[in-house]
């Protein structure tokens, strides 16, 4: 499978070869953003670049814990270099937790 490797993987954790998108959340209540809800993607060039198949592969190969740290760092990094208005929701494993 082309860019789906164990080696593909954990290229993309080390190098940290991956980027956030933000999500707004809306409060429904008064017309604004309360946040966003960060999603990630692999490089662009790879099987990897959907979040499905990023995370299929990290579940694979028992990566899931390592997969999700360098997200939230990435998302958090992102979202503090943009300075976007309000809070940043991450979504996390109970997994990451153990």
């Amino acid at each position: 499978m082309p860019g789906g490797s164990l080696e593909s993987l954990e290229r993309i954790i080390t190098t940290r070869d991956l980027y956030p998108i933000f999500q707004p959340v809306f409060e429904f209540s008064v017309p604004v953003i309360f946040g966003y809800e960060a999603l990630i993607r692999g490089p662009s060039d790879s099987e990897l670049h959907s979040s499905i198949m990023l995370f299929k592969m990290a579940k694979k190969f028992n990566l899931i814990p390592a997969l999700e740290y360098v997200c939230r760092d990435i998302s958090c990094e992102y979202f503090a270099r943009n300075r976007l208005p309000g809070k940043l929701f991450l979504n996390i494993s109970p997994m990451s937790f153990c």
